[in-house]
This record gives structure tokens, C-alpha cells and sequence, in this order.
């Protein structure tokens, strides 16, 4: 033992080597310093050093290599009560690339990532994929928009999911340029559109409606998907003779330097447009259709029933004709039996 002042309640061990030791109990089997950033070794407890210390505001410093934090068996915890933070050397603002096989969070996760500008920071894999997974929970993207790009931030990509959701508000898809398509996976699997009605508006305002274009619209017709179905007996043609066609032109159109003269029915005070058609803002064609297939049947039922009078007064008239044939035949019998009698009497009168 060599040191010119030790100052212990209780001392055991084979070496020690100081010069100051201050200290209630030390128990062990080897302290150990070399001098001038040499070796510290402190066996049993492990505490094995090579070039670090720590700072006087707790930093861990290496000046010539890297450091490890290993455990062999178990988990590594960095503990805070606030935030864990990766950054440069002697900064605490300018934070630094975190390189790992995955990222498993808890609770919040925040990163900065790896820095390609002065603001952008990237979640990057080098050789495969990159994961953003949450075990029970969601997976939070916030920003003022969410941007999928290629891994040059050149162009963008696809996402691929089984659904996409919009929350706290209304939801879009759309494009800066070109069109949208909303695709199946093949010609075979229908598109399905799900709400309580399907609008198709201008991209400026939802309340200027566009067209539609498409090779048919059938409209949903099974009795499972209707109730209180009774005939309809009413007059479509007496509907249709009460409704006025206009023609007219779109505003729409014309804002955006389209003038083309539309044929149709107007819905607003003053206008004959039949309640019986009107759905909301619009006139609903599968009632068009219909009262117009019906009043074809009312027309046709009316022109069966002229046919049938036609055909009866054709019946008449020929019985006329016959009858007409018949007297006529008559007449010419009783002409000839007046014109022998008149014959006759000349012939009497001679004698005479």
C-alpha cells in the first residue's frame, strides 16, 4: 500500500495505489490507473476503460476511437426524463444519424434523421426496406403534407395499402398535374365508390357538377333492395304535358369559355319541372325513364283501342258497302219490271 494519505471507515483489498482515497467502504480486488490517459480497471465490477472519460456536464468522450455500450445478454436503456438525443460532437442542437436494424418504439419516437439539407431529414436503409411499424397502435406521418418519393426526392411513387382513410375532416386524392385514376386490380373487379351519394364536381367548386362519361349506368333494381312497392297508376302522359323543356346554358360552361345551348328541365320557382322526378338539386333519370316508358304504354294502350274502333267501323263500312250492293241490285230489278210494264201498256193502249 503506497499513498501519502488514505482516510477509510472500513478498507479491504490486495493493492492500492493513490495519493488521496477518500471513502466510507471500498471493496474489491483490483483498482488500477496508469497515468496520463492510460488504463482504469476495476475488476469484478467491470468497469474497463480505454481513452474515455466523462466530461464535467456528464458527457461520455472518446477523443481517438468510438464507444460501446454493450450488454451481452439483455437490453441497453438510455434513461431521461425527457428526451434521448443523438448529435454532433459539442452540440446539442445539430442532431446526427441513428443507424440500426430497426426501430422500435414504446411510446414517441422523434428523429431527425439522417440530413441531406439544412431542414430535410430521412429514415434511410442503405440495402432493403425501411419500416414504419406500430405492434397495437397507429403509425402518425405529420407535416403540412405527407410526400411519397422516389430515393432521389426526384419524382414520386406509389403507395400501396387496403385502405386509405381521411380523419377529422374531408379527404382528397389528387394531382398537381395530369389525371386520377382509381383502379382495380383487373377489367374483372369493380371499382366501388361508398358514401351516402357519389358527386362528380369541378376541382374549384364542389357545387358546379361535371359529367360523367361511362358505356352504361345501370341502376340498382332488385326487389331485396326496395320495400313498399305498390303499381303505379297515375298519368305519366298527363306528367310529361304538364312539364315545360327548356333550352339553356350552364354557367359553368361559361366561365370557362364554352357556349353550348343545353335541352332540358330547370328546377326553381316558376318552372314546370314535375315534383315526381326532382331528387335535391337534381332531376333523377331512372324516373325520367320510367314515366316515359310508361306514358309509351298509356299511348300504346290508346292507339290499340283506335285501332280496335278502326277496325270496327272498317266492318260497318263494308257492311254498308254490301248492303249498298245488294239494294243496288234491286233497284235495277224494279227499274226493268217498271220499264216491261210501261212496254206493256204501249202495247194495250195499240190495241185499243
Amino acid at each position: 500500500m503506497d499513498a501519502s494519505k488514505i482516510n477509510v471507515g472500513t478498507l479491504t483489498g490486495h493493492t492500492i495505489s493513490g495519493a488521496i482515497i477518500n471513502g466510507g467502504s471500498i471493496t474489491g480486488t483490483t483498482f488500477h490507473n496508469e497515468g496520463a490517459d492510460g488504463n482504469v480497471t476495476i475488476a469484478n465490477g467491470r468497469i474497463r476503460a480505454k481513452d474515455f472519460f466523462v466530461r464535467e456536464n456528464g458527457a461520455l468522450v472518446s477523443e481517438t476511437g468510438y464507444i460501446v455500450i454493450r450488454s451481452m445478454l439483455s437490453d441497453v436503456y438510455l434513461q431521461s426524463n425527457s428526451e434521448v438525443r443523438v448529435t454532433s460532437v459539442r452540440s446539442y442542437n445539430e442532431f446526427m444519424p441513428v443507424r440500426a436494424s430497426s426501430f422500435i418504439a414504446m411510446s414517441n419516437f422523434y428523429s431527425h434523421g439522417i440530413y441531406e439539407g439544412a431542414n430535410d431529414a430521412v429514415f434511410q436503409s442503405n440495402a432493403s426496406n425501411v419500416s414504419l411499424r406500430a405492434v397495437s397502435g397507429d403509425v402518425y406521418l405529420r407535416g403540412r403534407s405527407i410526400l411519397v418519393t422516389n430515393s432521389a426526392a426526384s419524382g414520386y411513387t406509389n403507395i400501396y395499402a387496403n385502405a386509405f382513410i381521411g380523419r377529422g375532416g374531408n379527404a382528397a386524392f389528387g394531382t398537381d398535374e395530369g389525371y386520377t385514376v382509381v383502379r382495380s386490380s383487373g377489367d374483372t373487379q369493380p371499382v366501388y365508390l361508398q358514401g351516402n351519394e357519389i358527386r362528380a364536381t369541378s376541382v374549384s367548386n364542389a357545387g358546379n357538377y361535371v359529367a360523367v362519361r361511362a358505356s352504361a349506368f345501370p341502376t340498382g333494381s332488385l326487389e331485396t333492395l326496395k320495400t313498399d312497392i305498390k303499381k303505379y297508376t297515375d298519368s305519366a302522359l298527363q306528367i310529361i304535358r304538364d312539364a315545360t323543356i327548356y333550352d339553356y346554358k350552364l354557367k359553368e360552361d361559361l366561365k370557362r369559355g364554352r357556349v353550348k345551348t343545353r335541352i332540358g328541365l330547370v328546377i326553381g320557382h316558376g318552372y314546370n319541372t314535375p315534383n315526381e322526378i326532382i331528387d335535391g338539386d337534381g332531376v333523377e333519370q331512372y324516373a325520367m325513364n320510367s314515366l316515359g316508358w310508361k306514358a309509351i304504354q298509356e299511348l300504346d294502350i290508346a292507339v290499340q283501342n283506335a285501332n280496335k274502333r278502326i277496325s270496327v267501323t272498317d266492318s260497318n263500312v263494308i257492311q254498308l258497302i254490301a248492303n249498298d250492293s245488294i239494294y243496288g241490285l234491286r233497284l235495277n230489278n224494279l227499274e226493268s219490271e217498271v220499264f216491261r210494264l210501261k212496254k206493256r201498256i204501249e202495247e194495250l193502249e195499240k190495241i185499243a
